[in-house]
């Protein structure tokens, strides 16, 4: 059952009245199909592994890594290293990194801008 689902499926767009021609699917899960998510799931489990300074959280394909400290500069290193580790994860995983999606928040009693180098991995 398994296989079939990822095998011999094809896919073609339509826009307005024009039509592209079928091809191959070669990667990814069929949309609207309860298995799908589980899958997915399966298939991001360890990605939890990849963050060991900073705190990550999932859902579905949507990930956020946070961390805290007393120290901006401490919060920064945690949130580098562990981004630089998930950006590897998504790259062996022959997934897509959008690092213009990359964004940080500061949250703290200080008024004012704080300015964090986010520089992800060579990326």
């Amino acid at each position: 059952m398994v296989r079939s689902y990822f095998s011999q499926r094809k896919n073609r767009v339509r826009l307005a009245s024009a039509t592209s021609q079928w091809r191959d699917v070669v990667r990814g899960c069929p949309q609207g199909f309860t298995f799908g998510p589980l899958l997915w799931n399966l298939f991001q489990n360890d990605l939890t592994q990849a963050t060991v300074e900073a705190d990550i959280s999932m859902y579905a394909d949507d990930h956020q890594i946070f961390s805290s400290n007393h120290s901006i500069g401490r919060v920064e290193e945690k949130l580098i290293h562990d981004g630089s580790k998930i950006t590897k994860w998504y790259e062996e995983n022959l997934l897509q990194v959008n690092i213009k999606k990359y964004q940080s928040m500061v949250l703290g009693e200080r008024n004012g801008t704080v300015e964090m180098n986010m520089q992800i991995g060579g990326v």
